[in-house]
């Protein structure tokens, strides 16, 4: 898979990735490596509609999500990606995500400083403008966070 990534081949890619096993599919680094190809595929193929490979990217994420090791620290590096790559929609969505997982338990596990750089990236957009939604969106996800 990491041979098709490389050479932007995403049919062959999404080809071996279906033939894994269900057990190895829903695995933490499967997930993530899905991401970064999808992130990547979107990034590279800016002749075709590159929302098949967003949809994909989102799809990880969510499973991504549900796996029990290292959740926080890969949807953050997800959220990284997704801000290299100026895909504002994905990279809000790790963040939620991730933020949900802090809360819930891992808070030690996290630094909270680069999570609420990331963050305050978000608030403008490429021209230095604030950017009202994402901003609405992210004091929602914030609303109920405890900081204490």
């Amino acid at each position: 898979m990491t041979c098709m990534r490389e050479t932007k081949d995403f049919d062959g890619f999404m080809n071996t990735y279906q033939n894994l096993g269900e057990r190895v599919k829903n695995m933490a680094l499967t997930q993530f490596l899905l991401y970064e190809a999808a992130m990547d595929f979107s990034n590279t193929n800016l002749g075709k509609s590159m929302w098949p490979y967003l949809i994909q990217a989102k799809e990880s994420l969510t499973t991504l999500s549900r796996c029990n090791d290292l959740q926080p620290l890969m949807l953050y590096a997800c959220a990284k990606r997704a801000q290299d790559y100026r895909v504002r929609e994905v990279e809000l969505l790790s963040l939620r995500l991730a933020w949900s997982i802090i809360r819930e338990a891992h808070k030690e596990e996290v630094r909270l400083f680069p999570f609420f750089r990331c963050i305050i990236r978000l608030l403008k957009d490429e021209d230095g403008n604030k950017n009202d939604e994402v901003i609405e969106s992210l004091c929602a996800m914030f609303a109920e966070g405890n900081f204490g």
